[in-house]
């Protein structure tokens, strides 16, 4: 009995995690707006990239901001002109809401500087109309829609401290919790119902600050993670299709023309925590002062901005996939494997787009094999020879790519070393529950039932997780059961045989468990 215990106790191995791969990213000027834009309130609009009032002449606000709607149309690279605004304002917050209507929340007007106001369009009977005035002037902040529908709003000119919430249905402003810093000039992103990333900004001494914090709408409470790469003002941000957070472009300063034009992406990823740079595209000319939407296709629109010279009518996209290009990863065997005897380790590049040279086949960070390649060879395969290593030894396998662009592409998995495969243990422990059954003539029905269980244990070598997890519940109630009925034999009984042979069935249960355990352990997470 304690050798089968410890043949199921060793089952339990190390996981690692793959190596993520780059995401997808491209950058590309697109067209050109009728007029140049600093500053305006961008949206996607019917499938048209609608560039609502900016400024036109200058980037300090001392001319009237056209209360113009231009519609791009990315299809054909036309503009026309759609509904004005009621009010011409430029560095107002923006959004699109769930209803499909636009918000633009305050701005600069040269007549009233920063407004209350709030300005809706509604493309339904295409129309702008009056929404309650904010409680303080806004201007040079984000505007998000959470997941309870509500638009929320982040240092608001009047009040840089301040969280502003504005509810669509009643038509009326409240406010949050207040933000950790005092900060101008942020962007924000929705991630989900309980995360808005509020990035980057002015501080309150004048400069840009690489400051992320996250609000959790629900809570109503703030958090703060990890900064951004590089410090920037009148940047755009965006949530990709892929997952991550991009933020772009902007200025150095804590002004517009105070500093350099930067043109950088950072992504962020909110579940590890981490900031990196796109490595495939940048914002080219570097600008700033751009508004940002996402079409229903994913693609991130940049329209207008400020190149350090003068005032653009440019529009570009930031396309961003979740499909990865040269994208290397060992197939065969899984991360977290029981191995024996002679192995293939396969390894396939998908997507190919660069292309590569030759790969390299690691144990344990050891070069023990290389393998030349071509542009139509996607797949490499090296017989790794186990034998002569100890049981239950841990080893981490690695594929390294050497790409024609020069970069490097490497993927590792970890697997445990066994003289004797996953089937032939399964079938010691078949050998061995056989035996103790012969022996045993009392409880024979729960001795049947884990009879079957236990046949099944080869059958599902290769089913899903969510089948294996079924098994386990299910001997997981009879072990409920049986332990259940071990207090009323235990008061019912002397001290004979009976009372040992409920622990042996309970022990059973518990090796037949292990054995499952063990099983999961084969599959990749």
């Amino acid at each position: 009995m304690a050798a089968v215990l410890a043949l199921c106790m060793t089952a339990f191995v190390v996981m690692t995690t793959h190596v993520a791969a780059e995401p997808s990213e491209a950058f590309s000027n697109v067209g050109n707006l009728i007029q140049q834009r600093v500053y305006p309130a961008v949206f996607e609009l019917d499938g048209k990239i609608a560039v609502v009032g900016g400024e036109v002449f200058g980037i300090d606000g001392w001319t009237m901001a056209p209360a113009t709607m231009m519609l791009y149309d990315p299809d054909t690279g036309d503009t026309t002109y759609g509904k004005p605004m009621i009010y011409g304002v430029e560095l107002s917050a923006y959004v699109k809401g769930s209803d499909g209507r636009l918000y633009v929340i305050g701005g600069w007007n040269v007549s009233h500087g920063y407004t209350e106001w709030l300005q809706i369009y509604n493309p339904g009977n295409d129309t702008w109309f009056r929404g309650a005035d904010a409680p303080v002037v806004v201007g040079g902040c984000p505007a998000v829609q959470g997941g309870d529908g509500r638009i929320y709003v982040f240092g608001p000119v009047g009040s840089y401290y301040s969280t502003l919430i504005y509810n669509v249905t009643s038509n009326a402003w409240s406010y949050g919790a207040d933000q950790p810093e005092n900060i101008w000039l942020r962007h924000a992103v929705a991630y989900n119902d309980t995360a808005i990333i509020v990035m980057g900004g002015r501080s309150w001494a004048g400069f840009a600050t690489d400051r992320v914090d996250v609000y959790d709408p629900v809570a109503d409470t703030w958090s703060t993670v990890s900064p951004l790469l590089t410090a920037t003002t009148f940047s755009g941000s965006a949530l990709g299709r892929n997952g991550y957070v991009y933020y772009f472009g902007g200025s150095d300063a804590g002004w517009i023309s105070w500093g350099g034009q930067v043109s950088s992406v950072q992504r962020y990823d909110v579940e590890a925590d981490e900031w990196s740079y796109s490595s495939s595209a940048g914002v080219w000319p570097a600008r700033s002062g751009f508004g940002t939407a996402v079409d229903d296709y994913g693609r991130i629109f940049l329209a207008g901005g400020y190149d350090g010279a003068s005032i653009l009518d440019m529009v570009s996209t930031l396309v961003v996939s979740d499909i990865v290009l040269d994208n290397l990863q060992i197939t065969s065997p899984g991360d977290g494997s029981i191995v024996s005897g002679e192995v293939a380790i396969t390894a396939t590049l998908s997507n190919p787009m660069v292309g590569l040279s030759f790969v390299d086949f690691m144990v344990d960070g050891s070069v023990v094999a290389t393998q030349s390649s071509s542009w139509l060879i996607q797949t490499w395969t090296w017989v790794w020879d186990t034998t002569a290593l100890p049981d239950d030894s841990s080893h981490t396998v690695t594929v390294r790519a050497y790409m024609n662009d020069g970069g490097i592409k490497e993927d590792s998995v970890t697997v445990t070393v066994w003289t004797t495969s996953v089937e032939e243990r399964i079938s010691l422990l078949q050998d061995q529950l056989d035996e103790m059954e012969s022996d045993m003539d009392l409880q024979a029905a729960d001795l049947d039932a884990l009879q079957a269980q236990l046949d099944s244990l080869k059958s599902i070598v290769n089913a899903s997780d969510t089948a294996i997890m079924d098994q386990i519940e299910a001997l997981q109630d009879q072990l409920d059961a049986l332990q259940s009925d071990q207090e009323d034999v235990k008061a019912s009984v002397d001290s004979s045989g009976l009372w040992g042979m409920v622990n042996l069935v309970l022990l059973i249960i518990v090796i037949v468990l292990l054995a499952l355990m063990f099983m999961m352990s084969r599959k990749k997470p």
